[in-house]
């Protein structure tokens, strides 16, 4: 009996080395040169990994670029106020990404002295970083031996290896975190861990994936069922909510009233025009004009966002969620951070006002 546990074990230990050699050899020869990738400064992977959260890689690069090029290394960043780094964050969503971001490096600067940890409990008790980035931190900047499973890592072991159990559930979670600790503890973590991601968001893709292309074809079990596609198991699909929402953009002798939105909702701390709902005052209500609508997608939330605008006349009071107000031009508005909604709206006016004063 012993001697077949062993035998099973040995087996099974030596296909894990067999797909981890296979999974570093192709990211190897077909990684895609990223500029958190440079160096694997600590510092920047973290920031990496946490704006690749919920973000897609080419939106990304540009803001990743931006963000280094103002705050090059951790001590700049905690130096900096809120304002300056949602600014700077402007355009990419999920704010509290930024804010935990910041009260991490101040955190690491105050416990570390400036040094990011490698060690994952040290990791997960900073702000904003839970077991895969803690896992993403200590296994591409440290090389260490440690585990991660995102959205890409999910879809490729659960057709490799035909996972049956859905992977939000305990029992899912639980057995794809145990393949990606074995295949781990196979390879170099550093090129194990971003080959598995890489496969998955260039190879083995949500619709349609490219299996003749796929390094690990023929001990793909999903593909040999002939099933590819059914991989992961999904849930059924949460309804969409359709949101209305109304903004008023008002003016006083060439400037606009800016608002900024209070702790403990979304947008928090950023400035935006002023939602219908949140004056007090009738005096707004004359002469509104439509100024047009934009709709875009967070989530499960489908919003159409509505623009008017309204003459000043008169005073007003400011409700929630709102702390803060104030006049400005459309120029100084660039420099507060706004929502992506309101920065496309305020570059349209930008436009047509140099329209106006320019000619077409």
């Amino acid at each position: 009996m012993h001697s077949k546990w062993l035998f099973f074990t040995l087996s099974r230990m030596s296909r894990f080395e067999k797909l981890a050699g296979i999974i570093e050899n192709w990211f190897r020869h077909n990684a895609r040169v990223l500029p958190w990738r440079t160096d694997y400064d600590p510092y920047k992977v973290w920031v990496a990994e946490i704006m690749l959260q919920q973000t897609q890689v080419k939106k990304v690069i540009p803001f990743f670029l931006r963000f280094v090029e103002r705050f090059p290394t951790l001590a700049e960043l905690a130096g900096a106020s809120e304002r300056e780094v949602l600014l700077h964050w402007a355009g990419l969503g999920y704010y509290s990404r930024a804010r935990n971001l910041l009260k991490g490096v101040q955190t690491v600067r105050k416990l570390y002295r400036g040094r990011v940890p490698s060690e994952i409990p040290q990791l997960m008790e900073l702000p904003g970083i839970g077991r895969y980035t803690a896992g993403a931190i200590a296994s591409i900047a440290y090389n260490q031996p440690e585990p991660l499973v995102d959205g890409n890592v999910i879809r490729l072991l659960s057709r490799l290896f035909a996972v049956e159990e859905h992977p939000e559930k305990p029992t899912g979670k639980a057995k794809l975190w145990s393949l990606a600790t074995s295949l781990v503890n196979s390879a170099t973590p550093r090129l194990l861990n971003q080959g598995l991601m890489e496969l998955g968001a260039l190879i083995c893709t949500p619709q349609k994936p490219q299996c003749p292309a796929c390094p690990l074809r023929r001990l793909c079990k999903a593909r040999r069922l002939k099933r590819t596609e059914q991989y992961p198991r999904r849930s059924e699909s949460s309804e969409t909510l359709k949101i209305h929402e109304t903004f008023l953009v008002i003016s006083r002798r060439g400037r606009y009233l800016l608002v900024q939105r209070g702790r403990g909702v979304s947008y928090q701390g950023l400035w935006e025009f002023p939602r219908e709902e949140s004056l007090s005052t009738e005096s707004l209500q004359k002469g509104k004009e439509p100024l047009g609508v934009l709709n875009y997608r967070i989530m499960n939330r489908q919003v159409e966002a509505h623009f008017f605008s309204a003459e000043f006349e008169g005073a007003f009071a400011l409700l929630c969620p709102y702390v803060d107000s104030r006049w400005l031009t459309l120029r100084q508005s660039q420099r507060y951070p706004v929502p992506a909604p309101i920065r496309k709206l305020i570059s349209t006016l930008l436009k047509e006002v140099h329209t106006a004063v320019d000619g077409p």
